[in-house]
């Protein structure tokens, strides 16, 4: 017998597996994006359907309940995660940088040689300015 949440469950994970479908098709992200999303919604459905399965898989591998099992495999997927993320925000990072860098520089170039005009725009975007030189000037 199924109750409210499992249904419920299995509804918001069918929902999610078409939705990672069409953003497959709409080529928003890889096929290796798409297989493991689909897995993921794939195992949870079954889960869903059958939670006798998870305290099977969870005495086999010398848990007590299959919840700490799912428990135990949701963190380490999320400490994967969340690694993998802050890799690509430093990759990111460092590309933005990158661009920035010969985004000045070219500045430099076309501006012909002349600095002081090339640090007057920078000025007035508020990136090299000082309050203090203001008194000065």
């Amino acid at each position: 017998m199924i109750n409210y949440f499992q249904a419920a469950g299995g509804i918001i994970v069918v929902l999610l597996a078409v939705r990672v479908y069409k953003s497959y098709r709409r080529c928003q992200i890889s096929f290796v994006a798409v297989s493991f999303w689909l897995a993921v919604c794939a195992s949870a459905f079954v889960c869903i359907a059958n939670p006798r399965l998870t305290v099977l898989a969870a005495r086999f591998l010398g848990i007590g309940r299959g919840a700490d099992l799912v428990f135990y495999v949701t963190t380490l997927a999320l400490l994967g995660g969340f690694y993998y993320i802050s890799l690509q925000l430093r990759r990111l990072s460092l590309h933005v940088t990158r661009l920035t860098r010969e985004l000045c520089l070219t500045q430099q170039f076309l501006t012909e040689g002349k600095p002081g005009e090339f640090a007057q725009r920078f000025e007035t975007l508020a990136c090299l300015h000082d309050p203090s030189e203001e008194g000065a000037k």
